[in-house]
This record gives structure tokens, sequence and C-alpha cells, in this order.
């Protein structure tokens, strides 16, 4: 059941960045949620990027409404390739840049993070929500890129 709710919305998010013909878009980059159970490890979450231009760096903050998920690690995906991600497991603060200023997230959509969380033995059933703040894309020069941000749910089934 948990899977099926992290599948739907996944396809909710397909839907909201899916760009509206003759419509003003904005960059918008959202949590793709997932799900997990009470004492497991390595549960994906991934963040998808719509952009309409370039993106040389992304900076934000991955807040769970719960201590119950932690961090584990942080990887790029095939769109963020060559980037370096970094992040801190205590505030949620994730960062990806190239110091090299060779490798950029190209115009497209689809994800461009993935966290990874572990979710305390202890943990209670539920839908907790991920909420993304202080989001900062940039692009090659450094300049701020408009974007929208969408939050995410982590699900835990204790089933």
């Amino acid at each position: 059941m948990a899977t099926l709710k992290a599948y739907l919305f996944g396809c909710a998010v397909i839907v909201l960045l899916s760009p509206v013909p003759g419509k003003a878009q904005t960059d918008t980059l959202a949590v793709v949620g997932a799900s997990g159970t009470a004492g497991s490890h390595g549960n994906k979450v991934q963040l998808s990027l719509m952009n309409l231009q370039e993106v040389a760096g992304v900076q934000l903050t991955l807040t769970p409404a719960h201590a119950s998920l932690t961090i584990d690690s942080v990887r790029t995906t095939p769109r963020s390739l060559g980037m370096m991600p970094h992040w801190n497991g205590d505030n949620g603060k994730l960062i990806l840049i190239d110091f090299s200023a060779s490798h950029a997230i190209d115009v497209g959509f689809g994800p461009v993070l993935e966290v990874f969380y572990s979710v305390d033995a202890g943990a209670p059933s539920g839908a907790l929500p991920l909420n993304i703040e202080n989001v900062v894309l940039s692009d090659s020069g450094g300049n701020a890129i408009p974007v929208a941000a969408v939050d995410g749910t982590f699900v835990i089934d204790n089933r």
C-alpha cells in the first residue's frame, strides 16, 4: 500500500510539473516521496527538477516533520553527474554544485538528487511531510534563478 501511495504521489508530481502550453513557466524543484518501515535504511527520496535554463548550483533545506528520519547519504543522478553533493544531516541542508564549473544540469525534467533516509526503529506509522525550504538555484554566473518548491511525503508503514 505504501509503495502504491509513493507511486501515486510521484505521478501527481509529474502532472504538477508538466509545462502548460502558452503559459510562462518557473523552474520547479519537487520532493518525490518515498516509504519505509521502522528500522529500515537506504529509503530513497528523489528531488526532481523541471528547469527551463541550465542550472549550475542547487541549495536547499529538506526537513522531515519528525525526528524519526535521518539522512544516510546523498548522491547525484544522471542529470547532475559530475556535480558534488554536500549535506548536513543535522539540519537537512543540501548543496549540489560543480566547483570546476564544467558541469551543469541541462534544461529538462527529472531527478537531480537522491537522498537516502534511515527510519528509527520506534518510528510510528503514518505520512510525514518532507518540507523543502530555502531553495536557491543558480546559473553558471552565480545568478539566482526563480524557482518554485513542492514539498513531499515520506510514508512509514509498519504493517
